[in-house]
């Protein structure tokens, strides 16, 4: 903060400064002196006026993000399950809460004028924005559904914690909104809950277990070709709408028979019928989806 004072005074000397070698300037050009004397003063006000507007903009931010690394610092050491006083943290650890991580902060900051409950955000380092809606009570399930359900189609993606208590449950939702987040990421929805995503994010924990249940359940349907990549989406969009032909041939914009047609090649390929492992199958196809997003993410990187 001393520096800071120093660099405004050296700024302000060096204003003045150069404002007086134009005063000579002014005087040759203006014959009433005492109109010069009042250019110069009111040129002097404009430029000390500006400089220290900005000096005081640039104290001000700086402060801001003093701010904000000391509540990040005050969140990791809760989220490592030592205890932060509500004054130093602004939040209340004590209480229920469900936590979200978001792409926009002001996302977070409608969610809690919605449930008008208290919110805890922070920037995190890999620039999403770390949140925690808490209170003196649980969030009620019809609260969390309507929170995502308003937020489904965004471009922002959103993930959520499960709702939890105390120090413990503060960390725990954290860490499940982050692995639900992972999943958003490689599906591409905007707008996900752990609670949603569990069995996938189990399975995708073990990386061998994902890989055999890809093998096991999909077989010769995982190739990587333009068929299989065909014959994999229509499965999908048949198994996550109740094994409807009419539905299925509606979204991929294919006649009734193709879609059959489709099914009958898809279980010759998987060795049994779609119906009989259909929630094995599904998720064999998620976990297969994002294990493709990773390894092209990693190639990319």
């Amino acid at each position: 903060m001393l520096d800071q004072r120093v660099d405004v005074g050296d700024t302000l000397a060096e204003v003045v400064g150069a404002a007086e070698a134009d005063l000579d300037v002014l005087v040759t050009s203006l014959e009433d002196r005492d109109a010069a004397r009042k250019a110069f003063h009111d040129t002097l006000r404009t430029v000390v006026s500006t400089a220290v507007r900005d000096a005081v903009a640039g104290l001000r931010l700086q402060t801001e993000l003093l701010a904000e690394d000391f509540r990040l610092e005050a969140v990791l050491r809760a989220r490592e399950g030592h205890w932060v006083d509500p004054d130093e943290l602004g939040y209340d650890l004590a209480g229920h809460h469900i936590a979200v991580v978001s792409d926009s902060a002001p996302f977070l900051d409608a969610m809690a004028r919605e449930t008008e409950r208290q919110l805890l955000g922070v920037p995190a380092p890999d620039g999403s924005t770390w949140g925690w809606l808490g209170g003196t009570t649980r969030i009620s399930e019809h609260d969390v559904d309507a929170l995502i359900a308003a937020r489904s189609s965004s471009d922002v993606r959103v993930a959520f914690g499960e709702p939890a208590q105390g120090l413990a449950g503060f960390a725990a939702s954290h860490h499940q909104a982050l692995e639900a987040r992972a999943i958003a990421t490689a599906t591409g929805e905007s707008a996900v809950r752990f609670a949603d995503l569990s069995v996938l994010i189990a399975v995708l924990r073990d990386g061998d277990l994902a890989k055999e249940l890809v093998a096991r359940e999909l077989d010769e349907l995982n190739r990587p070709s333009e068929r299989m990549n065909e014959l994999r989406e229509t499965l999908r969009i048949y198994l996550e709408h109740n094994q409807s032909v009419v539905t299925t041939a509606a979204l991929r914009r294919r006649n009734r028979k193709t879609i059959e047609r489709q099914l009958r090649s898809i279980e010759q390929l998987i060795h049994h019928r779609v119906g009989d492992r259909s929630v094995e199958v599904l998720t064999a196809l998620r976990v297969a989806d994002i294990l493709r997003h990773r390894n092209d993410a990693a190639h990319r990187n």
